[in-house]
């Protein structure tokens, strides 16, 4: 019939413990993408018209 298992030989565990290095590249990625404004790295839609009428939704 049904087979008991147990429970830490199915669980599927990650190991969150770790931590970039100060001198590895992704530091460095970080700042450089910290230091722009969100402006810059994520610009506003242009808003010419409501999009249910381009569509044709009304």
């Amino acid at each position: 019939m049904y087979k008991q298992y147990n429970t830490p030989e199915t669980a599927f565990v990650l190991n969150l413990d770790f931590d970039i290095s100060p001198t590895h590249d992704a530091r460095f990625i970080s700042l450089f993408v910290d230091s722009k404004p969100d402006e810059e790295l994520f610009p506003k839609p242009h808003t010419l018209a409501d999009p249910l009428t381009i569509h044709g939704c009304y």
